[in-house]
């Protein structure tokens, strides 16, 4: 069960009373330099809170990206300002990388229980951590209600032990081995709370640590358009004058786009399709390529210009999301957005979630339900439109920021009521 420590030692808020008096500082271990969706949404819910008058400040590491080695201070030390927001840096820790290499991979190919108690120590140890970041947190620790994101690293797990009663955690949890480690469920029943992206998030925390569910609050992610997507601009820029499908994320096994990529050439060469699969987003194109005929896709990388994205995804004749991990997926929610609807993986509960609740989408099970899925799309422009649009009054409904932040305001008087 989790901890009350705290029901004694802070003050009750109200709904209109105490909520904007109180000092929040959010812990994550990468800010404002990465292109992951947990590290985008913490970076617009910090900025967020900070327009909608909260006191918030961020407590971060000199480690600019999980794509360069967590040892590395490659960002200066102390405090700076990012969009009128404190934001300060701490020194990171060595650590034994290859250690920590090995036992993620044998934790992820063989689950919790191909790694010892010893070994899951050891694990966690050589995550990214920052001691002086966890002195300032002990030293300030009444100072602040504390909100930790993501919650797989080190900065996380331990620095969220050091004032549990005032810590809340926004875990941007999927089902997976890391999730079960004992270590892990001990944290998450220590903290006052914990915040969740979608329902389906919520219900695997309830699942999998056997909290009470009045310590366990869905809250969302606002999402926006930044700009109206442009179809005809992005197909002179990018010179594509096929119809398309589209894929934006990182390029790796891990979100399934192996799967996506094999599926997509047998449905090119059984449907006749002469369009494309165009792929954005950071990952070895190489490997790509090794997974399908090149002349099926269009690769554009990493997109300088949120214009541009947007303009892709206006274009294409919908987004195709082969990830089956995932909390929330903001991508989905800019698809829609721009009207188009979206092709998920039947096996993720949250994106499948979002098509049953937005009927803005379809999902398949296999390679033969995904063909369908896409000659009916390619077949029915009209049901095409319609799913999009369906979509896209979903999210405005459930995902503007003003019903979050409402809706995290509830969780803030309910947990420390």
């Amino acid at each position: 069960m989790r901890s009350f420590l705290a029901t004694r030692t802070m003050p009750s808020l109200h709904r209109n009373h105490n909520i904007a008096s109180q000092k929040f500082g959010i812990v994550t271990p990468w800010y404002a330099h990465q292109f992951g969706g947990a590290e985008r949404f913490i970076r617009q819910f910090a900025e967020q809170l900070y327009q909608h008058s909260f006191s918030v400040e961020v407590f971060t590491t000199c480690c600019s990206s999980p794509y360069v080695e967590w040892s590395t201070n490659d960002l200066p030390e102390g405090k700076t300002e990012i969009n009128n927001l404190p934001v300060h840096r701490f020194s990171v820790d060595r650590r034994n990388a290859d250690t920590y290499a090995r036992l993620y991979r044998q934790l992820t190919e063989e689950s919790s229980a191909g790694i010892t108690s010893q070994e899951e120590e050891q694990l966690i140890t050589n995550s990214i951590h920052s001691q002086a970041l966890y002195d300032f947190i002990r030293q300030h620790k009444d100072e602040y209600i504390w909100i930790f994101a993501p919650y797989m690293y080190g900065t996380t797990l331990t620095g969220s032990q050091i004032a549990p009663e005032r810590t809340l955690i926004f875990p941007c949890l999927h089902n997976e081995p890391f999730a079960t480690l004992a270590s892990v469920k001990k944290v998450f029943q220590n903290v006052r709370g914990i915040l969740c992206l979608s329902p389906p998030e919520k219900e695997l925390v309830l699942r999998l640590y056997a909290l009470d569910s009045a310590s366990v609050h869905y809250i969302g992610c606002g999402v926006t358009a930044t700009s109206i997507g442009n179809p005809l601009r992005f197909r002179k820029k990018f010179h594509i004058n096929n119809d398309y499908f589209l894929y934006v994320g990182k390029k790796d096994t891990g979100k399934n786009l192996h799967i996506l990529l094999s599926f997509f050439e047998q449905f090119a060469q059984d449907f006749r399709f002469s369009g494309k699969l165009v792929l954005i987003g950071p990952g070895d194109t190489r490997w790509v390529y090794e997974q399908i005929d090149e002349k099926y896709i269009i690769d554009l990388g990493v997109l300088s210009e949120e214009a541009d994205k947007n303009d892709a995804l206006a274009g294409a004749i919908a987004l195709c999301h082969p990830s089956s991990k995932e909390s929330f997926s903001i991508v989905i929610m800019e698809s829609w957005l721009q009207g188009r609807p979206v092709v998920v993986d039947y096996y993720c509960d949250v994106t499948r979630h979002h098509c049953e609740q937005a009927n803005g989408g379809l999902y398949y099970r296999n390679y033969w339900e995904f063909f369908e899925c896409l000659k009916l799309l390619i077949t029915k422009p009209d049901v095409a439109n319609v799913l999009g649009q369906q979509g896209r009054s979903y999210v405005e409904k459930e995902f503007n920021w003003r019903a979050v932040i409402e809706r995290f305001k509830t969780a803030l008087v309910n947990l420390f009521s």
